[in-house]
Formats: structure tokens, sequence, C-alpha cells
């Protein structure tokens, strides 16, 4: 008797071509359509000893673990967003939606907690790694983020409810400084 690796490689050679032309015929390149053979087959792979002592059909389950795996490469590429390549934004550009968070801090914020929060958000280093940059354990690290985006905060909330100027018209100037309104005409 054979041994299931042998089996399996028979069966491969047998059934891998009708498998990628089935792919293909699903509108699968014929790259994409030899991976998901291969990974057809890396699934069989892990249920060949109970399939070959049930004596079912390898094949029918090659063919429908197959056409789950179609069927899910197709649900995925309709959920992927492809963008024409004349859309494809140049890299070299600046953002005109999101500006770097270092633009976006207040001016006022000092350098370290800017240091802290941009490695944080916008180089997306972690609490392990920040730390160990900073020498530091990770709890203080924690710390230190916590309050740099609290004052952070308070910085960016004062900046929006302060007053902003006020334009006056003409006329309230003069009435305010004591001028005669009608003098200049």
């Amino acid at each position: 008797m054979e041994s299931v690796k042998d089996w399996v490689d028979t069966l491969y050679l047998q059934y891998s071509s009708k498998m990628a032309a089935a792919a293909m015929r699903a509108g699968f390149s014929i790259e994409e359509a030899e991976d998901l053979t291969q990974e057809a087959f890396l699934l069989f792979l892990i249920k060949a000893p109970m399939i070959r002592a049930e004596q079912r059909s390898p094949g029918g389950y090659l063919f429908i673990t197959l056409r789950n795996l179609i069927g899910d490469a197709l649900r995925q590429r309709r959920r992927r967003k492809t963008l024409p390549y004349g859309e494809v934004p140049d890299p070299g550009k600046s953002d005109a939606y999101f500006t770097s968070l270092k633009d976006a801090l207040p001016p006022e914020l000092e350098e370290k907690d800017r240091e802290i929060l941009i490695a944080y958000y916008e180089d997306e280093i972690g609490y392990e790694e920040l730390s160990r940059r900073l020498g530091i354990p990770v709890e203080r690290c924690r710390v230190r983020v916590f309050r740099a985006k609290n004052r952070c905060r308070r910085l960016l909330e004062a900046q929006k409810n302060s007053p902003a100027e006020e334009t006056k018209a003409p006329s309230e100037t003069t009435r305010e400084t004591g001028g005669d309104p009608d003098a200049s005409r």
C-alpha cells in the first residue's frame, strides 16, 4: 500500500491541471489559478488520511474545496477598492485632506510631547518600542503618551474656545471713539 504522501502526489498529477483550468474559467489569471489549486491541495493534505480511510472521493473533495476558495477570492476582489492608474495619488505630493501630525499639533506644545505623539501616532511605534527608545519602563511610557495627549487636547480646546477678534463695522468704531458718524459724508 502506498503512503499518503505518494497518494497525494499522484492525485496532484491527476487533478492539478483540471483544477487550474477550472479556476481560470472563473476569471483568474494562470498564477492566481495555480495558487488556488495549490491552496486546495494544502487543505486536502490535512484531511488526506481521513478521506483515504473513509474511501471518499478525493477528486470531489478537491473540486469542492477549490470552488469554495474561488468564491472567497471573488468576494475579496469585490471588497478591494481599485483605482485607475491615473487616479493613484503621487507619494511625493502632500495630502490635501490630511496634514501631517507635526503640522496639526499646537505650536505651544512642548517638544518632548510633540516627539512622543508623533512617534506613537504618525510613526505608529508601539509602547514597547517607544519605551525601549526612551530608556524607560513600558508603564511610564504609557503614562507619558497619556499625559502628552491630555496636554495637547487642552491646548487644542483652548485654541478652539479662545475668542477670535471681531471685526467691527465703521459706524461702531466711530461711536466708541466719540467721533461724528456723519462727519465724513
